[in-house]
């Protein structure tokens, strides 16, 4: 059977979602969901809408649209859950039954067949790429200059030859983007809210004597495939702890894992993340919580983060553990 993105729409959203998602498009919302659907359908299936929408996949994402595609129906695996909520996020793929699993529609696809693999290829990867490094700015930095995202860029292979006028027009892609969480203002990205409650201004304080610091491509590329940087000796020691200890399979210790490196690199606290533990119903007895507050302690160290403009606190400010640590 036929499935449509109108339909597709209507099936995965409910009419707060359309009649949001019509006024940010600009599309004129009608009561009658059918008639929002068909429009935003209509808005999403322009080649040029849906290919701008798509250029922020990366090589992993757009290999498991193309196999959904290809196939018909999918059940997202561990290794490219990422990949499916990021499909679903933009309205690329939909779970179409009881059993979760995935379909992109048959117009949706009918568009992508007609793009010029070539072309559209050569942009998506480094579309994507800058997409990638400016998703990195909120958790290291708060906000960056177009210079040093310029760097941050370059550290690829293949993207060392580009210059900041190459960069400058792959930005529009990335920062007009639904999914991207910073604007661009004069010569910085700038993460979106932090100005408010004077966070901004908090932050350019704590930046002053601090040089930002770039991470390695290795690095970043560690960070950006497992949500956390899985290579580092604190966050293996970490995850082994969560496997074997805490008895939490691997798919649910890999999430655990992203949420300790966002919540570290926001500043939040060792008790900040025992809340989110225990709001996630995992049972901590006295000694796990003695273990954890050392291991958690490890990974505060040496995790890059906003007060250190992307340094690790074990290289700006060793010592200081008790920061996170919190201890009454």
């Amino acid at each position: 059977m036929e499935l449509l993105l109108k339909d597709a729409l209507l099936m995965s959203h409910d009419t707060a979602w359309l009649e949001q998602t019509a006024s940010v498009t600009g599309i004129e919302y009608d009561p009658d969901p059918v008639v929002t659907s068909e429009r935003l359908a209509a808005r999403m299936l322009d080649p040029e809408n849906l290919a701008s929408r798509m250029l922020v996949l990366n090589d992993n994402d757009i290999s498991f649209f193309e196999y959904v595609m290809r196939t018909g129906s999918v059940h997202p695996a561990s290794v490219n859950y990422r990949s499916a909520d990021r499909l679903r996020r933009l309205d690329l793929a939909f779970i179409t039954d009881a059993k979760r699993n995935l379909s992109v529609p048959d117009d949706l696809s009918a568009v992508y067949r007609q793009f010029d693999p070539k072309t559209f290829h050569a942009l998506r990867k480094k579309v994507s790429w800058l997409f990638d490094c400016v998703s990195l700015v909120p958790n290291f930095y708060g906000f960056i200059t177009i210079h040093d995202l310029c760097d941050m860029y370059r550290l690829k292979k293949g993207m060392d030859d580009d210059n900041t006028a190459i960069v400058m027009t792959l930005l529009p892609h990335v920062i007009h983007h639904p999914d991207c969480l910073c604007t661009r203002e004069g010569n910085e990205i700038i993460t979106i809210g932090l100005n408010e409650a004077g966070n901004e201004a908090k932050l350019r304080e704590l930046h002053e004597n601090i040089p930002l610091e770039l991470p390695s491509f290795s690095e970043i590329k560690d960070i950006l495939d497992h949500r956390y940087p899985s290579r580092s000796k604190a966050y293996a020691a970490l995850h082994r702890y969560l496997l074997r200890e805490l008895h939490q399979n691997e798919y649910y210790a890999e999430a655990l894992l992203e949420a300790v490196f966002r919540y570290i690199g926001y500043g939040n606290t060792f008790a900040d993340i025992m809340e989110m533990f225990a709001a996630e119903n995992i049972p901590v007895s006295d000694r796990q919580r003695q273990d954890l507050r050392f291991l958690l302690a490890e990974a505060w160290d040496t995790t890059r983060m906003l007060m250190c403009n992307g340094h690790r606190p074990c290289d700006v400010m060793p010592g200081n553990r008790q920061i996170f640590l919190n201890e009454e």
